[in-house]
């Protein structure tokens, strides 16, 4: 009998009654497992349909295979299927416990095993040199450490190598509100190592990374990335079995904070329609929805608009849990559905706050409507400075 490692995994197992409802359909959310859908209703690849396997593979009547993965890595864990279960499964506990399995099987994705062969040898999962991790950063804010932080910056490997322009404006907002912030040495926090079933070597970056941050002294800790956000939060306490020292806050939370205490002037500018797109690791798996959209509401000439799917119902972009790097065709497939969402509403701007969803619901918006812009929040803020 194979170990799942945790009797709470073993008892969700059979709880699922086949109800079918986490595979959509209802009148409020019309889609909520994306692989299901984009695989013409692919029965294996349902949320139902996971579980049935991981029970035959509990139970040993099934083995591990290369074949077997595809069921459970050709998803996003959005947590969506969580969120719907009306028997209150933690489907992505679940999932992320069979990859964990099927890894040491050897019977993973061998794009997963290479970028985390990247995250070993360079600390980030794009083959980057590591001490290129702040080659963003602007001149004027190199030297701009106080002696005594209150927060310190953790960028994240996303916005640190590929959308360089998130890591800038959350940095010169910080500088603009006169916050005492700091940056470290800090590496990949390991979020899409413990998505992809690597969880030791996770475990080994966050026991490097809360060691760096403890050194530093400070008791706040910013990050721009809603998959830093919910693995520094919520992943490493349970990867340690202990409190972490220090607070975790998105950089959202804290631009809600600015703003209320009138720390930032935004300056007027032409009316824009601006819709928000949820990640999903700082919505339904943190549970963080007001902020950003308190963000947006402040914004001179802004027009806030909702899309009909959104907060605990919002689509997933496609681009996490491991699903773009194993499936990038289907990813991307998935963000331009996200993207079609935005135009039954005609926003001209889709915001989000998270640098790896602005990737991907990039490359969808390329093609449903290259009009659209992309933007992160803080990107939105940063241009409105006085």
């Amino acid at each position: 009998m194979l170990n799942l490692k945790s009797e709470v995994l073993i008892d969700a197992l059979y709880k699922c009654g086949r109800c079918s409802y986490c595979r959509g359909y209802c009148a409020e959310t019309p889609i909520i497992c994306p692989a299901y859908e984009l695989t013409d209703r692919l029965e294996v690849v349902s949320p139902k349909g996971r579980l049935q396997i991981a029970r035959h593979l509990l139970e040993n009547s099934i083995r591990p295979s290369k074949e077997l993965s595809l069921s459970f890595f050709l998803c996003s864990l959005c947590g969506d299927c969580k969120d719907k279960c009306i028997e209150g499964i933690d489907t992505t506990d679940v999932f992320e416990a069979i990859r964990e399995i099927l890894v040491e099987e050897n019977v993973g994705i061998d794009t997963h095993s290479k970028f985390m062969g990247s995250v070993v040898q360079n600390n980030n999962p794009y083959f980057e040199p590591h001490e290129k991790r702040f080659a963003w950063l602007p001149k004027h804010l190199e030297t701009d450490n106080p002696i005594t932080p209150e927060y310190t910056y953790f960028v994240g490997c996303t916005s640190a190598y590929r959308r360089q322009p998130i890591a800038v404006a959350t940095a010169e907002i910080l500088h603009k509100a006169n916050v005492r912030f700091t940056f470290m040495d800090e590496v990949c926090c390991g979020s899409p190592l413990l998505r992809t079933g690597h969880k030791e070597v996770a475990k080994k970056l966050a026991m490097k990374n809360i060691e760096i941050i403890a050194k530093s002294g400070v008791k706040k800790v910013i990050t721009s990335c809603a998959g830093c956000y919910r693995t520094l939060k919520q992943d490493y306490p349970m990867l340690l079995e202990r409190e972490l020292p220090f607070e975790i806050i998105h950089s959202v939370e804290l631009l809600a904070e600015l703003i209320k205490d009138d720390r930032l002037e935004l300056s007027d500018d032409k009316q824009i329609k601006v819709t928000y797109h949820d990640p999903c690791h700082l919505g339904r798996h943190s549970g963080v929805y007001n902020p950003p959209r308190d963000v947006l509401k402040s914004i001179p000439n802004i027009k806030f608009v909702e899309m009909s799917e959104n907060r605990n119902n919002a689509l997933c972009c496609g681009a996490g849990g491991g699903f773009r790097s194993g499936y990038k065709d289907l990813s991307i497939e998935l963000a331009a559905l996200r993207v079609s969402q935005v135009k039954k509403i005609d926003a001209e701007v889709l915001a989000s706050s998270c640098p790896f969803c602005h990737y991907n619901l990039e490359l969808g918006r390329d093609k449903i409507d290259k009009n659209l812009k992309v933007v992160d929040i803080t990107e939105l803020i940063a241009k409105r400075l006085l």
